[in-house]
């Protein structure tokens, strides 16, 4: 059993350096790269802290390799909220998540048997029954959120490879990341590092495997280099023949009928309105228009009578929630954070300068 769990460790070690060299070579200056590659990195400092005899050998940078053992549930949230949100950016509600995490996380290494004794050893001896727990449910609700965040943006997602991707993402990564925080928090503590030798090499061996036949053979850095860039919007004259007839009807349909205020409109029922197939019209707003989220291209509609009702003095008075309403969207919520993603500045405040342009 030992021989087949030290395989498994330099097995999925092995798999992460390819893998990471991969992403740097093909993403190292992009966002999305960085974040995979340092998932990368901290799914192989868990590796070698499972391990007691290959923790052993690291001396005081065992340290530092806790921390990126910690960071595991950390950068799989990034990683998600990169992948799959376009334009994400951190909040500092996301910083402080984070911190918490990494706190609590190293407090516990601090305070355990990590290193064969404890470090800290003048701690009330309650407290770490606190942070324990503590430290699993965060683990349990980054994860949580970032399958969420894979899950729920399917049906609007327009990249081909992403949207099949974020199924295996919710199937394979949910279902194992989520077992193991809940197994290790109802383990008694003397138990946890004997439960990660044997559960967690071989399951992320088989997630490693995985994802590097996603990388190479399923040429998954293609679709990833294409998520790094926005992709360019092909000129009507240019459009591919086969699809102008679509396209035709996709604009008459949105531009013309105002389409895009319908609350509740998908693209299946676009598609089923306009009377072509999903996938085709999947296709022809993403490679055609360069959008790469259905929702981002419908609100590009209904941000610009947003703004164009801003700078109107006739309707001065009417308030934002009313005109977000009448463009389309479902809550000021969901305004709000599509306008300061698109305008980088609060409704209120843009409404201002446009009526003091228009004066």
């Amino acid at each position: 059993m030992q021989q087949f769990l030290q395989f498994a460790i330099f097995a999925a070690l092995g798999q992460f350096l390819l893998a990471a060299f991969i992403l740097v070579r093909d993403l190292g200056k992009q966002r999305l790269g960085q974040a995979m590659f340092l998932l990368w990195l901290s799914a192989a400092s868990y590796l070698i802290c499972s391990d007691k005899s290959l923790l052993g050998q690291t001396g005081a940078f065992g340290f530092v390799l806790a921390l990126g053992s910690i960071s595991v549930p950390i950068w799989l949230w990034v990683t998600a909220q990169t992948l799959f949100i376009d334009g994400f950016r951190l909040n500092y509600r996301h910083v402080l998540s984070i911190g918490a995490l990494l706190v609590v996380g190293y407090f516990n290494v601090l305070v355990s048997d990590f290193s064969g004794a404890p470090v800290l050893t003048s701690t009330p001896p309650d407290l770490f029954t606190f942070t324990r727990p503590a430290q699993q449910f965060l683990n349990i609700g980054f994860m949580i959120s970032a399958f969420y965040t894979a899950y729920r943006g399917r049906t609007d997602d327009l990249v081909d490879g992403r949207r099949e991707f974020r199924l295996y993402f919710v199937a394979l990564g949910g279902c194992g990341a989520v077992v193991l925080a809940l197994v290790e928090l109802w383990l008694d503590p003397s138990e946890v590092m004997g439960f990660h030798r044997w559960a967690g090499p071989p399951l992320v061996l088989v997630m490693g495997t995985w994802m590097g036949y996603w990388l190479l053979a399923v040429d998954g850095s293609t679709v990833l280099a294409e998520l790094s860039q926005d992709p360019p919007a092909v000129p009507e004259t240019q459009i591919n023949p086969a699809d102008q007839a679509a396209h035709r009807r996709l604009v008459e349909a949105i531009e013309g009928q105002f389409l895009y205020r319908e609350h509740g409109l998908t693209i299946a029922s676009l598609a089923d309105r306009i009377e072509v197939p999903e996938h085709h019209l999947r296709r022809l707003i993403n490679k055609g228009l360069g959008f790469r989220n259905f929702a981002a291209f419908l609100n590009s509609y209904r941000l610009k009578d947003v703004v164009q009702a801003f700078g109107d003095p006739e309707q001065a008075g009417v308030p934002i929630l009313t005109i977000a309403l009448d463009s389309g969207f479902q809550s000021i919520a969901t305004f709000n954070r599509a306008f300061r993603q698109a305008y980088e500045v609060t409704p209120t405040d843009f409404r201002k300068q446009a009526l003091k342009t228009a004066q």
